[in-house]
Formats: structure tokens, C-alpha cells, sequence
């Protein structure tokens, strides 16, 4: 017999929550990367976090998010496609 696998969701994760009197739950919203030098410059971090790449290695916005950010939170910012976003964002 196979074990049953449980889809769980943002909703009934919040039910079982309110069954088991928690009153609020930490929901982490991941940001999309603004530019390919973003993704680029997340994508060396995560290589340094991993060991792949040595954090001496590591110049500025790449050497501050491998300090700031978490494996998972890394992985997210470099994935995703890089097609129609600009090389750098634009100051505003």
C-alpha cells in the first residue's frame, strides 16, 4: 500500500491553525527579481551558500544578500524567467 500524499494550501493551513487556537500565522511572500542583475548577482550568492563558489569571492550586492538572505529566499529571487526584464532597473 502507498502511503497518501496531502496537498496542503495556504487555506488549510489557516483552518488548522484556527482549530488548534493560533491566532496568526507568518506567511512569507516572495519578491520577483526587478532585473537581470539582480537575478544574476542572487544566482553567485546562492552558488557561495551552497559552497560552490568562495564567499571571498563575492562583491557588492551578491556579498550583502549571501549575508542577508536565506538559502530558499536566494533560490527564488534567482529563478524565474529573465526574458523582458531590463538589464538594470532604472532610478526613479
Amino acid at each position: 500500500m502507498t502511503p497518501r500524499r496531502r496537498n496542503f494550501s495556504a487555506t488549510s493551513a489557516f483552518a488548522r491553525c484556527r482549530m488548534a487556537g493560533v491566532l496568526s500565522i507568518a506567511v512569507e511572500v516572495t519578491m520577483p527579481a526587478k532585473s537581470k542583475a539582480q537575478q544574476k548577482a542572487a544566482g553567485v550568492a546562492l552558488s557561495a551558500k551552497k559552497g560552490d563558489k568562495d564567499k571571498s569571492d563575492l562583491k557588492g550586492p551578491s556579498k550583502s544578500m549571501h549575508d542577508s538572505m536565506s538559502k530558499s529566499e536566494l533560490k527564488d529571487l534567482a529563478s524565474g524567467p529573465r526574458k523582458n526584464k531590463p538589464e538594470h532597473k532604472k532610478k526613479s
